[in-house]
């Protein structure tokens, strides 16, 4: 059984609160109904990058995307060699 999905924004304020505001996880998550090991998962992304803390499948951190980039080149001119 998969868990619940919450979004970026609400992952961001929850955050918001422990970071910036000072309040403790076990109180947060008793008040939203979020596990303590859920908070502290998403507090240490946000405190990682709080640009863009939550990169979800098949979206890129901005630190990855020039690597990324020069493999898929790499990628695109090993298909073009090999249907030549």
């Amino acid at each position: 059984m998969m868990g619940k999905v919450y979004d970026q924004a609400y992952k961001t304020e929850i955050c918001k609160k422990v970071v910036e505001a000072g309040e403790i996880v076990p109180a947060v998550g008793r008040e939203i109904g979020v596990s303590e090991n859920t908070i502290y998962t998403s507090v240490s992304r946000y405190r990682e990058n709080n640009i863009k803390p939550f990169v979800r499948s098949g979206h890129v951190k901005p630190e990855n995307e020039e690597w990324l980039s020069s493999k898929c080149l790499t990628l695109g001119n090993w298909v073009i060699k090999k249907n030549k």
